[in-house]
């Protein structure tokens, strides 16, 4: 009984210490994924990656996203398991309360009951979609208008 080495290998040298490494309970966010501007009618998808700093698995972890004028589908959520290193991608869908006045609100990431992360975010009307949307051709249709109508005088007093 016994093993033997199948390729070229090395041993791995064990020590013996007298004190227990100290255990790191590190997490960060790495990634918000959030609308600076949102609209007040639609919905819109977001995302939060969590990575374990640490050198321990960490159990349970609560975490909150939260604002004033922002509803969410997913507002808390609980991290089972990570590994030490391991990131986690959570994601939720939000949307304005606000009906159809323009404003902000604040959104912030709760872990562990501290706020680790948090961004204005600026809430328009639905109709300044539509505004924009209007306001462009209109505005390109007169300035081709203009700029014929220029070159046909100056054609005409040549």
């Amino acid at each position: 009984a016994g093993m033997y080495k199948l390729s070229d290998s090395r041993d791995v040298s064990v020590e013996a210490v007298s004190t227990e490494p100290n255990e790191d309970k590190k997490l960060s966010l790495k990634k918000v994924k959030i609308q600076k501007t949102i609209d007040s009618r639609q919905e819109y998808k977001g995302e939060l990656t969590i990575r374990n700093e640490g050198n321990i698995f960490q159990y349970n972890i609560p975490l909150k996203v939260k604002s004033e004028n922002l509803s969410f589908t997913h507002a808390s959520f609980v991290i089972d398991v990570i590994a030490p290193g391991e990131e986690k991608t959570l994601q939720f869908v939000y949307k304005s309360t606000l009906s159809g006045n323009r404003g902000g609100g604040e959104f912030a990431v709760e872990l562990n009951g501290k706020v680790i992360h948090s961004e204005k975010v600026s809430i328009q009307p639905y109709y300044y979609g539509w505004v924009i949307v209007l306001s462009i051709p209109i505005l390109l249709f007169c300035t081709i208008f203009l700029l014929i109508r220029f070159y046909r005088r100056r054609k005409k007093n040549v």
